[in-house]
């Protein structure tokens, strides 16, 4: 019996500061999320982060954070990418 492979896009989280509300992670995972923000509308910036393989988005302040979490948290979950 082998366990379940571990979900590789799992560590993906949305943060709150005083900044506003941002995520943090791999570049390829970052990038695919701002495509789907740019496709719900959803306004953000995306910089490097702390590591050259690390990128951040940062949403504007008044953004709908039900929907963000709402679309981060299918994203993370879909099976087979």
């Amino acid at each position: 019996m082998s366990l379940p492979p571990k979900s590789e896009k799992g560590y993906l989280q949305l943060h709150q500061s005083e900044r506003g509300l941002w995520a943090a992670g791999k570049k390829e995972h970052m990038s695919e999320l701002a495509t789907l923000y740019g496709q719900y509308g959803i306004c953000y910036r995306q910089e490097q982060g702390g590591n050259p393989e690390e990128d951040v988005l940062t949403f504007e302040k008044g953004v709908d954070q039900a929907q963000v979490k709402q679309i981060l948290e299918a994203y993370r979950d879909a099976k087979g990418s």
